[in-house]
């Protein structure tokens, strides 16, 4: 399986994919059901998600990193003005 991942971003990485095409992507991957599920449960896990004070700086920044990626797929969902 990774052999195939690699070989696919190999490919990826050699031609050029139009925003458009990207977006069209993303919503075959979401706009279902099961995408929907996805979707929302790593909302809760990183949107959600509350820290105090007492979070460490490495925490912090994983979550806002987890968070940063799933607002990257939500804009990629949304239709572009």
């Amino acid at each position: 399986m990774i052999n195939k991942l690699e070989n696919y971003w190999r490919r990826r990485r050699s031609s050029s994919n139009s925003v458009q095409e990207l977006r069209r992507s993303f919503v075959r991957c979401f706009d279902h059901e099961d995408g929907h599920k996805v979707l929302e449960h790593l909302w809760r896990m990183t949107l959600d998600q509350a820290t105090g004070p007492h979070i460490s700086d490495a925490h912090l920044r994983h979550l806002e990193g987890q968070r940063y990626i799933l607002k990257y797929i939500l804009n990629h969902l949304t239709p572009s003005s």
